[in-house]
């Protein structure tokens, strides 16, 4: 092979290694961005959706049988959660991490398991119903609000 077409070839390599980063550095900045807007969006539904629902709600029942307590992302002191509980039963909480929403329960009841939290999945018909951001609805917590009574 002539030097001129070793160095072509190795230019051409060198061009299509560059276009893959470039393709994947791409990739993974639209990913980060996505993750971005849902934590942005789910935050957002916490602050202007679920905490006021839920603050409704605590001031229909009487002093003490329903607690709302907000969860504050300790960096950048934002809600990033928040916790309810009726009456002496489970704890409920809805958190935003990374776009993701976790809605777990953590019986208070029992001593040893402070801390420990049980992912909460599945509403009483086994469905799916709080799923991600799109889903910080007035309708689905009260769903889980409902669920949380029948549990009680």
């Amino acid at each position: 092979m002539e030097p001129k077409d070793l160095k072509r070839l190795y230019d051409d390599k060198k061009a299509a290694a560059a276009a893959k980063v470039a393709t994947a550095t791409a990739a993974n900045t639209k990913a980060h961005d996505e993750i971005d807007r849902k934590d942005i969006a789910g935050k957002t539904a916490l602050r202007n959706v679920v905490l006021p629902y839920l603050t409704e709600v605590a001031a229909s029942f009487g002093k003490g049988e329903f607690v709302v307590q907000p969860i504050i992302e300790p960096r950048t002191k934002v809600p990033s959660g928040v916790s309810f509980r009726i009456g002496q039963g489970l704890e409920y909480s809805i958190e935003v991490d990374a776009g993701n929403v976790n809605v777990t329960t953590r019986d208070l009841r029992i001593k040893g398991q402070v801390g420990l939290k049980t992912k909460f999945l599945h509403s009483g018909d086994r469905e799916l119903f709080i799923k991600g951001v799109d889903d910080l609805t007035r309708e689905k917590v009260g769903y889980l609000v409902k669920l949380a009574i029948d549990k009680g």
